[in-house]
């Protein structure tokens, strides 16, 4: 049986990070395989952001760069089956097992770091019944789940500088609605509560991630059962996201208070 093992992490705690690590170290051994395109949105949202409207175009884009051959498979998956998207259990259940048909059949495992899943389970909880497509998923893949925790206000200021540098948001004013979205414990928490059940994650510190990348996959390596690397295999990357350089002058009070409503009225969980 194939392995599906999704990240369930708050946005900003550094899926593209291991998405890079893991595609680096960990594609073709013990039949891992891990998409070259990251974020395709196993949970189409609506209305469509601009990413997931431009994403078959942007797939096809970077084919030509692609030479292995299930991975263009895979590319050719997200394109064909990125259209006429909606709500809808069965239809996601459906759209994530074409895309991860690489027409072989060999039992591989998956490893999938989108950055809106965990979010958007939650929130579209409402439109889908994330039970049932648990059991879908597990009816088709030995399905498993991983965490990254990150310090929350460290995340959520994370959070509001790149929604500012991406679109000028000035002041959110919503600041508990950030806090929870980079809140782990929460998100599981309301996670398990649509669920009815407790979601079993395996949970990694973000700090020792980012700081020691090659102890961090091994690690992984080891929770999930597989033989570790070796340090002289190892491929170690740089941060594909930094800090951008921008002058977050503007948004200073935001941070302010979002750091006092943190610390005197935010509670944590």
């Amino acid at each position: 049986m194939k392995r599906l093992i999704l990240n369930l992490s708050p946005k900003k705690t550094g899926t593209t990070f291991i998405h890079d690590l893991f595609y680096e170290n960990l594609n073709g051994k013990d039949n891992f395989f891990i998409p070259y395109f990251k974020e395709w949105y196993l949970i189409p949202r609506f209305p469509i952001p601009p990413n997931l409207k431009n994403l078959r175009s942007n797939v096809l884009f970077v084919l030509s760069d692609v030479k292995n051959i299930e991975q263009k498979k895979i590319l050719r998956n997200i394109s064909k089956y990125s259209k006429n998207l909606i709500l809808d259990t069965n239809f996601i259940f459906e759209r994530i097992c074409h895309i991860l048909d690489t027409g072989t059949e060999t039992d591989k495992t998956f490893v999938i770091n989108d950055p809106n899943l965990l979010n958007d389970l939650v929130i579209f909880s409402n439109n889908i019944n994330i039970k049932k497509l648990f059991e879908l998923l597990r009816s088709r893949f030995d399905l498993q789940f991983f965490s990254i925790k990150r310090d929350i206000l460290e995340t959520t200021i994370s959070l509001i500088k790149m929604r500012y540098a991406l679109s000028s948001i000035k002041k959110t004013g919503e600041y508990k609605v950030f806090l929870d979205r980079s809140n782990l414990n929460y998100q599981l928490s309301k996670l398990n509560q649509i669920c009815d059940e407790e979601i079993e994650t395996k949970i990694f510190n973000f700090d020792e991630m980012t700081k020691n990348p090659f102890d961090f996959i091994n690690s992984f390596l080891t929770n999930f059962g597989y033989k570790t690397i070796d340090k002289n295999l190892f491929v170690d990357i740089k941060n594909p996201n930094p800090g951008q350089k921008i002058n977050y002058r503007e948004i200073e009070n935001t941070i302010n208070e979002i750091t006092n409503f943190y610390h005197n009225s935010y509670e944590k969980f």
